[in-house]
C-alpha cells in the first residue's frame, strides 16, 4: 500500500509514486508494457482526468482524499494477462475552524475539519492548549484530548468548552492547535478570545417554502418563510428584529417584528434578497441577508436519476437547499459547506474553496445567472439586473460572485481560493463590483491578493505555503484574503459574511480624445467709461442762424415758419419787437438706468453697471421777435448738457457690435439750434402764459476714455413743444418759467427752465 498526505482539495500523484516500492523500475519499460486502469473510487467523480487506461508517464492524476484501489494489469508476448491491486490512501489535510470571541460563563465549541474522507474510521485527531495562551484552567474545562471521527465519511467533529463564570479576571485568550503526527492544513491554530460583557449576536436566515429549506421558490408554492437564529454568546440577552430594509416582501404572519419574515411569493421574479437588522438587549446590532431565486416552476426530478453523482438518487435528495449555498441538493456534491463549484456542470475541477468551517455559497447575480456555480459568464455581464460591465478593465479568467457566512468573529477576515479559467495576464490587476461600479481590490493589513501556479482547474488550499503576494503572470490561481466589512467587502457591513463579485483583468486600451485646443487666457474686464453731450461748438451758431436753418430744417418746418411770417406783413401796434431770451434749465432723460440696462442685457451683454447720471442742467441763448401780441418766433442755441454711464464690460464682448448698440440705447443729450413759434394766450394779465412748438436741429457725440471703442457722432431734426409763464419786470425786463419736451426718435428730454429776457 501506499499512503500520501494531501496537498489540497486533490492531490498530485504519478506512476513514479506508485513504484516507490520499486525503485529500481525502469519509467519507460513500465510506458511500453503496463496500463494501470482505474477502480473503485477513482473513475467518475473522484478523479477528474483519470481514464479507465489510468495513468501516462509524467502526467500525475489528481486524487481526493480518502482510500482507492489501484489496478495493474500486464500482458505477454503470448497474450497471458496478469492483475495486481495496490491501495493508495491519501490522508486529508486537517483544520481547526476559523477564531472566536467568548464571554464568560458561555459553552462554545471549536471544529476539527477533514478536507475529504479519511483512508480508514476510525480516524484521530489529537489538539493541544498551545503554551501562547493566557487562560487559566480555572477559566475553562478544555484540556488536551483526541477528536475521533467514528462514522464513515465523517468530516467534521466539534470539540466543546465550557466557559467559567468567573470574575475578576482581564480578558483571556485560550489557544488549540493541532498535535503532531497529522497532516495539518494551514488553519491549524484556534484561538477563544474570553471577554467580560456584550457581544455582537451570529445571525444566520434560512428561506423555507413548503416546510422544507430552499434557495429555490415558486409562486405557486405557497408561502415563503425566512428565518433569523439567533447565536448569541451573551446568554441572558433578549433580541429584536428589524425587517424595515427588505422591500417588495410585504410580512403576512401579523408579527411584522418577530424572528420570521412570511410573504407570498406571487409576481416575484428573478433573484432576491431578504435583509433583516438584529439589536441585542445590550445595544449591539448586526445586519444579516439571505438569497433566493424566483423560478416559474420547480423541476420535476426522476426517481432513476443521479444528477450529482453522489450516489442517492434526485427524487430522494429533491429541489431543497439544506446548506444555503445556492445550489438545490439533487445537484449539490460538493464535500463541505466551504466549497463550490464555478459551474454546476463541473465539480471535480475548478472548485471555489473558502476557508475551513466557513459556508460559502453563490452571490445574488451568480444565482441569477445560468452557470449554476459562482461564475458569472462573460456574455451574461451587462444583462444581469444591476451588474453592469466594467468600462475601464476587461475579465481575464472568469467573474466570480459568491457570499461567505458563518465567520465566528464579526469583523474578521476569510480566505478564498478561484481557479482562474486562463492564465494570470501580465499587469493584471483584481477588480470588484461595488454598489453599482466597478473598483479596484485594495490591499492592506487585513485584505490581500495572493497567486499560485497550480494545476488547471486545481489549486493549493487557503493558507498554503505555495501563495506568493499579487498577481503573477502565467499563474492559475487567486487567492484573495478579504476583510468583513472592510474596503472590499460589497455589503460594507460588519456581519459575519462577505460579499465578493470579482475577477482578475486587465485595463483596455482605450484610445486617448484629442488633445483638446488650449484654453486661451480670458481677457480681464473692460472698463467704459463715458460722456454724451453736443458736438457744434457754441454761439456762432446763432450767427449762422438763418443760412443754417434753411440747408438743415426739413420742408414741414420752413412751411411753418413762412406760414407765420405771411400772416404778419409787418410789426403791429403794442408788440415789442426783438428781444434777447437766457434758459437755464434742469434736464431729464426717459431713458432711464433700467432701460438702459435691459436693453443691453436683451442682445446678450455681459456687464456690471457702475454709475448712470442722465439728470443734468442745460441751456438756451434765442433771439426772438414779437411779431404782434399774440405771436413771437425765436432763433437759438440750445445745450442739453452732458450724460455720464459708467461699466464693466466682460473681456470677451465684440466690442464693435456693443459700440453700435451702446449708442443705440444711451441717454440722447445734444446739442443745436431751436427755431420756435410762440402764442401769448394771455397778453394783457399780469402773467402771461404761452405755448410754443418748434424744431430742435441738434448734434451728439459720445467720449470713451481710453478709447476703448469709437462711437460715431449722430444728428438729426426733432420736435419741440413747450409751454412758457412770463411776468414783465420793467419795459426791458422780464422773468418766467418754462417747461419744454424735445421728442427724438426713441427718447424723450423734458427742460424745466428759468427764464430771462431783455427787450431791445
Amino acid at each position: 500500500d501506499l499512503t500520501i498526505n494531501a496537498t489540497g482539495l486533490f492531490t498530485p500523484v504519478s506512476l513514479r509514486q506508485l513504484l516507490s516500492l520499486n525503485p529500481n523500475a525502469n519509467q519507460a519499460d513500465l510506458d511500453a508494457a503496463i496500463k494501470l486502469l482505474a477502480a473503485d473510487g477513482v473513475t467518475g467523480n473522484d478523479c477528474c482526468t483519470t481514464t479507465a487506461e489510468g495513468f501516462t508517464a509524467g502526467s500525475p492524476v489528481l486524487m481526493k482524499p480518502g482510500r482507492h484501489e489501484i489496478k495493474w494489469k500486464a500482458t505477454n508476448a503470448v497474450g497471458v494477462t496478469g492483475e495486481a491491486t495496490q491501495v493508495v490512501n491519501i490522508n486529508p489535510l486537517v483544520s481547526l475552524s476559523k477564531s472566536q470571541i467568548a464571554v464568560r460563563g458561555s459553552a462554545v465549541a471549536f471544529k476539527v475539519l477533514l478536507n475529504g474522507p479519511a483512508p480508514v474510521y476510525p480516524f484521530s485527531v489529537p489538539y493541544v492548549i498551545d503554551s501562547s495562551s493566557t487562560a487559566t484552567g480555572a477559566e475553562h474545562d478544555l484540556v488536551s484530548g483526541t477528536a475521533t471521527f467514528t462514522q464513515a465519511g465523517q468530516v467534521e467533529v466539534s470539540v466543546p468548552v465550557n466557559l467559567a463564570a468567573v470574575t475578576g479576571f482581564s480578558d483571556s485568550l485560550l489557544v488549540v492547535v493541532l498535535g503532531d503526527g497529522i497532516n495539518a492544513g494551514a488553519a491549524n491554530r484556534h484561538t477563544i478570545e474570553m471577554r467580560q460583557g456584550n457581544v455582537p449576536p451570529i445571525v444566520n436566515l434560512t428561506v423555507s417554502q413548503g416546510g422544507i429549506n430552499t434557495s429555490l421558490v415558486s409562486p405557486a408554492g405557497g408561502p415563503v418563510t425566512v428565518t433569523a437564529t439567533v447565536t448569541d454568546a451573551n446568554t441572558g440577552d433578549t433580541h429584536t428584529f428589524d425587517w424595515s430594509a427588505t422591500n417588495g416582501m410585504a410580512d403576512t404572519d401579523g408579527s411584522p417584528a418577530n424572528a420570521s419574515r412570511v410573504f407570498s411569493p406571487v409576481g416575484l421574479t428573478g433573484s432576491k434578497q431578504v435583509l433583516v437588522t438584529v439589536t441585542d438587549s445590550g445595544g449591539a446590532s448586526v445586519q444579516a441577508s439571505v438569497y433566493f431565486r424566483v423560478v416559474a416552476s420547480l423541476p420535476v426530478l426522476d426517481a432513476d436519476a443521479d444528477t450529482d453523482q453522489d450516489g442517492i438518487n434526485d427524487d430522494l435528495e429533491g429541489t431543497g437547499d439544506i446548506d444555503d449555498n445556492g445550489i438545490p441538493d439533487y445537484l449539490d456534491n460538493m464535500p463541505s459547506t466551504n466549497v463550490l463549484p464555478q459551474q454546476g456542470n463541473t465539480t471535480n475541477a475548478y472548485l471555489i474553496e473558502c476557508d475551513p468551517g466557513v459556508r460559502c455559497g453563490l452571490g445574488l447575480f451568480a444565482r441569477s445567472g445560468s452557470s449554476g456555480g459562482v461564475q458569472v459568464l462573460d456574455d451574461e455581464l451587462g444583462t444581469l439586473d444591476n451588474l453592469i460591465v466594467d468600462p475601464a478593465f476587461e475579465p481575464v479568467g472568469g467573474v466570480f460572485d459568491f457570499a461567505i457566512r458563518d465567520l465566528p468573529t464579526p469583523g474578521q477576515s476569510v480566505r478564498v481560493v478561484i481557479p482562474q479559467r486562463v492564465a494570470i495576464p501580465a499587469n493584471a490587476v483584481y477588480r470588484k463590483y461595488q454598489r453599482g461600479r466597478w473598483v479596484s481590490f485594495i490591499t492592506d493589513a487585513n485584505n490581500a491578493v495572493h497567486s499560485a501556479p497550480g494545476f488547471t482547474g486545481y489549486c493549493p488550499p487557503p493558507g498554503s505555503v505555495d501563495w506568493t503576494p499579487g498577481l503573477t503572470e502565467g499563474h492559475l490561481c487567486v487567492q484573495l484574503t478579504i476583510q468583513d466589512g472592510g474596503a472590499n467587502d460589497d455589503d460594507g457591513l460588519v456581519n459575519s459574511s462577505v460579499v465578493d463579485p470579482g475577477a482578475v483583468s486587465v485595463e483596455l486600451d482605450i484610445p486617448a480624445p484629442p488633445p483638446e485646443p488650449p484654453v486661451p487666457e480670458p481677457k480681464p474686464p473692460v472698463q467704459v467709461k463715458s460722456q454724451g453731450g453736443g458736438a457744434m461748438g457754441g454761439l456762432w451758431l446763432v450767427l449762422l442762424g438763418g443760412l443754417l436753418m434753411l440747408k438743415r430744417i426739413k420742408p414741414t418746418w420752413i412751411a411753418l415758419v413762412a406760414l407765420v411770417a405771411a400772416s404778419v406783413n409787418t410789426q403791429a401796434a403794442g408788440s415789442k419787437g426783438f428781444y434777447l431770451r437766457a434758459d437755464i434749465a434742469g434736464v431729464t432723460s426717459s431713458q432711464e438706468a433700467n432701460d438702459f440696462s435691459s436693453a443691453l442685457a436683451a442682445d446678450g451683454y455681459k456687464f456690471t453697471m457702475d454709475g448712470y447720471d442722465a439728470s443734468r442742467f442745460g441751456f438756451q441763448l434765442a433771439l426772438g421777435l414779437e411779431w404782434e401780441r399774440h405771436l413771437y418766433t425765436e432763433l437759438g442755441y440750445l445745450d442739453l448738457g452732458d450724460v455720464e454711464v459708467d461699466l464693466t464690460l466682460d473681456g470677451e464682448t465684440d466690442l464693435s457690435s456693443f459700440s453700435q448698440d451702446f449708442a443705440a440705447n444711451y441717454p440722447l443729450s445734444a446739442e443745436g439750434l431751436t427755431l420756435v413759434q410762440g402764442l401769448t394766450l394771455t397778453p394783457d394779465a399780469p402773467i402771461k402764459v404761452s405755448a410754443e412748438v418748434g424744431v430742435f436741429v441738434w448734434r451728439s457725440e459720445i467720449g470713451i476714455d481710453q478709447h476703448v471703442f469709437a462711437v460715431d457722432d449722430d444728428e438729426g431734426e426733432d420736435l419741440l413743444v413747450g409751454i412758457k409763464l412770463d411776468v414783465p419786470m420793467s419795459e426791458k425786463f422780464g422773468f418766467g418759467l418754462g417747461l419744454r419736451r424735445i421728442y427724438f426718435d426713441d427718447q424723450e428730454a423734458d427742460l424745466f427752465s428759468l427764464i430771462g429776457s431783455y427787450y431791445f
